[in-house]
C-alpha cells in the first residue's frame, strides 16, 4: 500500500510538471485544467480536482483503493508565450491518455521540450518585421522603419540579458522600455530627420504583452473569470510600466 501511495505521488508530481510547463508556456487556463485531468485518469485516476491560475497549479486526485493525493505547483514567473511548445505538450498529453508512457519516458519527453528552444534568429528577424512594419504602417518613412529595426534588435538583446535576472516583469518592462526610450529619444535629437514618436510606436509593440492580453480575454470568454481577472491585472500593470518607461525619456529629452 505504501509503495503505491509513493508510484502515486510520483506520477502526480509528473502530472504537475506538464501543467507548470503549460503554465510557463502561456497555455490558457482551461487547456492546462484538462490536460491534467485527463493525463491522470490515464494512470487510474478515480476522480481528479485540479485548478490552476498563473502563478500556481493545484491537484486532488483519488486513486484506486482510496488513496487520496493533493499537491500544488507554484509557476515561479511566467515565461513568453510559446505557441510551438504549447503545441508539443499538447501532441505529448494526447500520446500519454491514448497509452500512459511510463514514468521515465514521461519525465525524459517532458524534459526535452523543456529544454526545446526557439532560435534566436527568428526572434530578432520576427521583432525587426514587427517593428519596422508597425512604423511604416502609421505613417513612418523607410529610415524610421530602419532605425526602429535597430532598436528592436536592442530590444531582443536587453531580453537575452534582462530576463534571467529580473523576475519581476514590471521592472523587467520599466527598465527595458526606458533604456530604449533614452535611445531613441537621443537618436532622434541628433537626426532630426526620424520621426521619433513612429518609431517609438514601432518598438513598443514588439513588447505590448498582447499576446497574454488575449489570453485573458479569451479566458473570459470561456467561463475562467478568475484567471482572467488576475492575468488582465498583470497584464495592466506591465503596461503602465512600459508606458512609464518610455514617458521619462520623451519628457525630459523631447519635451521642449
Amino acid at each position: 500500500m505504501e509503495e503505491k501511495t509513493k508510484d502515486y505521488a510520483n506520477i502526480l508530481a509528473l502530472i504537475l510538471d506538464m501543467g507548470e510547463a503549460l503554465v510557463y508556456a502561456g497555455a490558457e487556463i482551461g487547456r492546462v485544467e484538462d490536460t491534467v485531468t485527463r493525463m491522470a485518469k490515464s494512470y487510474g485516476a478515480l476522480k481528479v480536482d485540479a485548478f490552476a491560475l498563473t502563478s500556481v497549479v493545484f491537484m486532488t486526485v483519488t486513486f484506486p483503493e482510496d488513496i487520496v493525493l493533493s499537491q500544488e505547483r507554484r509557476v515561479v514567473a511566467g515565461g513568453q508565450t510559446n505557441f510551438v511548445k504549447i503545441e508539443k505538450l499538447n501532441s505529448l498529453s494526447r500520446r500519454c491518455c491514448k497509452q500512459a508512457l511510463t514514468r521515465d519516458e514521461l519525465r525524459q519527453e517532458i524534459e526535452i521540450i523543456n529544454n526545446d528552444s526557439i532560435h534566436k534568429f527568428y526572434i530578432y528577424f520576427g521583432s525587426i518585421l514587427a517593428a519596422a512594419g508597425f512604423v511604416i504602417f502609421f505613417g513612418g518613412h523607410l529610415f524610421d522603419a530602419l532605425v526602429s529595426g535597430v532598436f528592436a534588435i536592442a530590444i531582443c538583446f536587453l531580453s537575452d540579458i534582462l530576463s534571467p535576472k529580473i523576475q519581476n516583469k514590471v521592472f523587467y518592462y520599466f527598465i527595458t522600455s526606458l533604456i530604449i526610450g533614452f535611445g531613441i529619444c537621443l537618436t532622434s535629437k541628433y537626426i532630426p530627420q526620424l520621426n521619433a514618436d513612429k518609431i517609438i510606436i514601432g518598438d513598443i509593440m514588439v513588447l505590448v504583452p498582447g499576446i497574454a492580453l488575449t489570453s485573458a480575454v479569451k479566458n473570459v470568454l470561456i467561463g475562467d473569470t478568475l484567471s482572467a481577472v488576475v492575468k488582465l491585472a498583470e497584464c495592466l500593470v506591465w503596461t503602465c510600466a512600459l508606458a512609464g518607461g518610455f514617458m521619462i525619456p520623451i519628457a525630459l529629452l523631447l519635451g521642449g
